[in-house]
């Protein structure tokens, strides 16, 4: 054999060593070679398809957009790519078009795994952005069934556990949010939704028989909610958050040329897991309003009912004191003071978090407001041996404010700054003015706080390292909310043994 010969033999079998498909067609459209890789793509052999008219071979290309790609590219010099979704053999194609004088050579891939890996991330990307925005069951569902139909599933089977048994919500391409009620599972059973719900555990179904569908059934409820949509393939997934199981989705296919696989159960078991976590949070979200309506109720009560005993025992406490004073009527007038005091907070506490604090708001100097705040607490402070500095840089300086919730929170300031401040030290009351309205400083030298502790000093009923009494842990956090009702904020600044302090900044407008 000539070198000649040898060449082109090999220049002949280099197509056959690459797994891409490689075909090429004469001007007649007549197919003049093809490699192994192609072959096996198209799922015939060489001297079936050799000499053979590509359309005649492949009539359902016929009209299609790729009949239109290829003859756009055989007729220009350029190389076209295009991708198409295979009706010979079902998978997803990518293509490259060359054309030349003799014809069409093309060469093709199955890009079907890639474009599966990408359509499953758009899923579970969506699924994250959309099943979180739900804030109630139903809502959940109806994403989730967004989501799923019908790119994932012909239809789907929600079972959802709670006090009254199981919850089976039923959605498909032309039903959505049909439900029903049906007994909890009481043991494992051998198949779908009620095995999933018993153990935890997923089930890949990829060809669907009647005796599957009966054992499926057994749960008590019929197989009629799986099986009158007639499925070829299932899958079972437990929706599981926290480490409990709170229910089992179930996808349903139709198509027997597209059986589930392990991908696809990967998809659902992510999509699934996401569900899981919006449905829990969901019930949370429930339980946290229906707990807040409770708590509203209870302080509805609190603030009508016991205030007026309250006032009832202060007045008459206050008549006996003109006719016999004592230190027990003193008492009993401080621990009514000090109960009324409580109860205003619990209702100011729950208006600040309710967004609903009323203010009414006119320009008012601070230098004399904070002379105010000062002679309250004095009384408080001589008995501690502390003293209360005014520095008001500006005496007249002034901004918008509701006067009595602007001295309510610097009065629970300055009482905790009394509380923490050593025996003959000082607490200071500061103003200046900013770029942006004005600050206002309330300085302790008492023992600081813990870094650690910092991040918590406005949380609700937080009373930190060092508990006082009398104290319930509310006073922070009122005053934080009346700063961010006047569009302001309130900071702290601190450093253990250096003592405390806290800014409380008012906008000029």
């Amino acid at each position: 054999m000539g070198e000649d010969e040898r060449a082109e033999r090999s220049l002949r079998g280099a197509p056959d060593q690459i797994e891409d498909g490689f075909v090429t067609l004469d001007r007649a459209w007549r197919i003049t070679f093809l490699n192994r890789g192609a072959e096996m793509y198209l799922q015939r052999c060489r001297d079936e398809l050799l000499g053979r008219v590509v359309w005649e071979v492949f009539p359902r290309l016929v009209g299609t957009e790729t009949e239109r790609t290829a003859r756009a590219a055989a007729a220009g010099t350029r190389m076209v790519e295009m991708e198409m979704s295979a009706p010979v053999f079902r998978r997803h194609v990518s293509m490259r078009l060359f054309p030349s004088r003799e014809g069409l050579a093309v060469s093709f891939c199955d890009d079907t795994e890639r474009k599966r890996a990408v359509e499953a991330l758009r899923l579970l990307t969506e699924a994250g952005r959309l099943l979180p925005s739900a804030l109630d069951t139903d809502a959940t569902l109806a994403s989730l069934a967004r989501l799923s139909l019908p790119e994932l599933a012909d239809a789907l089977v929600v079972d959802l556990c709670d006090d009254e048994g199981v919850r089976r919500v039923v959605a498909s391409g032309s039903a959505r949010g049909t439900s029903q009620r049906m007994a909890s599972p009481a043991a494992p059973r051998s198949r779908g939704a009620a095995r999933a719900l018993a153990t935890g555990e997923a089930e890949l179904v990829p060809s669907v028989t009647a005796e599957w569908l009966c054992a499926a059934g057994e749960d008590g409820a019929g197989p009629e909610a799986v099986g009158a949509h007639h499925p070829t393939s299932v899958i079972v997934v437990p929706l599981v958050a926290r480490g409990a199981t709170l229910g089992a989705l179930t996808l349903l296919r139709r198509d027997p040329a597209r059986p589930y696989d392990c991908a696809d159960l990967a998809l659902a078991q992510g999509l699934a897991d996401r569900a899981a976590l919006a449905l829990d949070n969901a019930r949370l979200y429930v339980q946290a309003v229906e707990a807040r309506r409770r708590r509203d109720e209870v302080l509805g009560v609190v603030s009508h009912d016991l205030r007026n005993p309250l006032n009832t025992i202060q007045l008459n406490a206050r008549l006996l004191q003109r006719s016999m004073p004592c230190d027990e009527l003193d008492a009993i007038r401080a621990a009514v003071a000090r109960a009324d005091r409580l109860v205003q907070d619990l209702i100011a506490v729950t208006a600040v978090e309710a967004g609903r604090l009323p203010l009414s708001c006119c320009s008012e100097a601070l230098g004399p407001l904070l002379e105010e705040v000062a002679a309250l607490h004095r009384p408080l402070a001589d008995a501690r041996s502390v003293a209360i500095e005014v520095r008001a840089a500006d005496a007249l300086l002034a901004v918008p404010i509701d006067h009595h919730r602007i001295v309510q929170a610097l009065s629970n300031l300055v009482g905790n700054a009394i509380r923490f401040a050593p025996a003959q030290s000082a607490v200071v009351l500061r103003t200046r003015q900013v770029c942006d309205g004005v600050e206002l400083d309330v300085i302790d030298l008492g023992p600081g706080i813990p870094a650690d502790e910092l991040p918590r000093v406005f949380d609700r009923f937080w009373r930190g390292h060092v508990p006082t009494q009398g104290c319930i842990g509310l006073g922070l956090a009122i005053a934080k909310g009346i700063a961010e009702a006047h569009h302001g904020s309130l900071r702290v600044a601190s450093e253990p043994g250096q003592g405390a302090t806290f800014t409380l900044a008012l906008p000029a407008g």
